[in-house]
């Protein structure tokens, strides 16, 4: 059969892998949240003792091993494909479709040449084509080297995974054997599990230090550049020809520039990626979307609003087909204005500034989180300049603001007198305590969206409540129960 690269088809599946990883993420977060809960219980006792032993012996390990196993994987198939495009082609290779190509061209080059030699003129045409045709045999046959080359090296861009999957694998078989809990007693004895696994699974999550993929830090290296530009902008209808209007970051009320059509080109090319990385969600929201914001979207990208799945020529030409009988029906000025009144389904308002947007943008999707209005009042993530992904908040967001601190120490069933009273009644200072603490818990365990975690500050057992913002925890509220 040969070796094949088809570079479509692999790079719809690093997008799958990725999809898949960050799925998968997201559910290792909320377990990890889950037991954190049980490692924070203020519950004593031999047994509860043995239960934090037991799956900090082996089920932390494993959790780290699946983490890092999601992460690896996302960056091998991002230098799979970088590397074949680097170093073999920007397009698709078939061995037996380029060892063709190679003899074809000898052949005609053979040919040519036994022509040439014959002739009792100096042919310059003949002359040129023959040197033309033996530069192509040149690059077909270099291609077809760095092919055999990329075959034999790529595998390397697995090996960590596989390495990780090892242990994984010994790490899921000793739990499923599960030789350490002894039922009966209702203890745990670490003399009966071969642990090796999850000690070398600990060495490369030192290693590891929770970071991010390759592809996740480029997307945020991009967000935060163009956090930048977007500055001072709104996102605004600008009319063009003919009294049509399109969504422009603009800068003042002035005409439309250059750099306005540039930074919304990047703008949007942004978002697409992160639509590809994390779905369309992420961008627009759960709720169900207006017809023509879904239409509009399909258009545009020539993907399934769902699914992302590529849409088919006769399904492109159904969609432009319903776009112009709804815009006849309804007529796009009623349809605007009706959108005016139900804004949930847009990204963005008319005239709306980039932080604007966002806090509304944010506000909903935590209200989606089960927060209450007063928690997400209070929650210090907002003031951040994009929305969809990682969202970067402007300033340093550690200290703690007015209403922050009236929203936590004046409300008596918080019950913070006696804490506040150890931080010498400086809220200021006590706030900032439970911050750090709170910082420390969320960077060695992780912490999903809403999620109550304990942390001891000056002897005192306090339940924070909050959310991560680009690595920062920010606090919505703390109490003692």
């Amino acid at each position: 059969m040969g070796i094949n690269v088809y570079l479509e088809e692999i790079e719809k599946q690093r997008t799958y892998v990725y999809d898949l990883a960050t799925t998968y993420q997201t559910y290792l977060d909320e377990l990890r949240g889950t037991m954190n809960l049980l490692f924070y219980a203020t519950l004593e006792g031999e047994g509860y003792d043995a239960i934090r032993e037991y799956f900090a012996s082996e089920y932390i390990p494993l959790m780290n091993g699946l983490k890092m196993i999601c992460v690896e994987l996302m960056d091998a198939h991002y230098y799979f494909v970088e590397g074949y495009r680097s170093e073999v082609h920007d397009g698709n290779s078939e061995e037996l479709v380029l060892l063709d190509l190679i003899e074809r061209l000898k052949y005609q080059i053979t040919n040519a040449v036994e022509i040439y030699h014959d002739l009792t003129f100096e042919d310059i045409y003949l002359e040129q084509n023959i040197n033309l045709m033996q530069l192509q045999l040149q690059m077909l046959e270099e291609r077809l080297y760095k092919l055999y080359d990329f075959q034999s090296s790529s595998p390397s861009y697995f090996e960590s995974v596989l390495v990780l999957i090892e242990h994984v694998d010994k790490g899921i078989k000793a739990i499923s054997e599960n030789a350490g809990w002894d039922e009966l007693t209702g203890k745990y004895d670490k003399s009966k599990v071969d642990l090796g696994w999850a000690k070398e699974l600990d060495v490369l999550w030192n290693r590891f230090d929770n970071r991010l993929s390759i592809i996740e830090i480029q997307l945020r290296e991009e967000q935060e550049e163009l956090e930048k530009k977007l500055k001072g902008r709104t996102y605004s209808f600008v009319e063009i020809v003919n009294g049509a209007r399109v969504k422009y970051w603009v800068k003042g009320t002035g005409r439309l520039t250059k750099e306005d059509i540039e930074v919304t080109k990047q703008y949007e090319e942004w978002i697409d990626k992160m639509i590809s990385m994390y779905g369309s969600d992420v961008i627009y929201g759960t709720i169900n979307p207006d017809p023509l914001v879904v239409l509009s979207f399909e258009m545009r990208t020539g993907v399934e609003y769902k699914t992302g799945r590529n849409l088919s020529d006769i399904e492109k030409l159904q969609r432009r087909y319903t776009m112009l009988s709804m815009a006849a029906t309804i007529g796009l000025s009623s349809w605007w204005s009706v959108i005016a009144n139900k804004n949930v389904t847009r990204s963005f308002a008319d005239d709306m500034s980039i932080e604007d947007a966002t806090r509304y943008n944010e506000w909903m999707e935590l209200k989606r989180q089960g927060l209450t209005a007063e928690e997400i009042s209070n929650l210090r993530e907002f003031g951040s300049t994009i929305v969809a992904g990682n969202l970067k908040t402007q300033g340093s967001g550690n200290q703690a603001k007015g209403e922050d601190l009236h929203h936590v120490f004046d409300d008596p069933e918080h019950n913070l007198d006696g804490y506040l009273n150890s931080q010498g009644g400086n809220q200021n200072n006590a706030f900032n305590a439970v911050q750090n603490e709170a910082q420390k818990y969320a960077d060695k365990f992780g912490y999903t969206r809403g999620q109550d975690i304990i942390v001891n500050v000056n002897g005192f057992n306090i339940t924070v409540r909050g959310n991560m913002v680009n690595g920062v925890f920010r606090i919505g509220t703390f109490f003692i129960p």
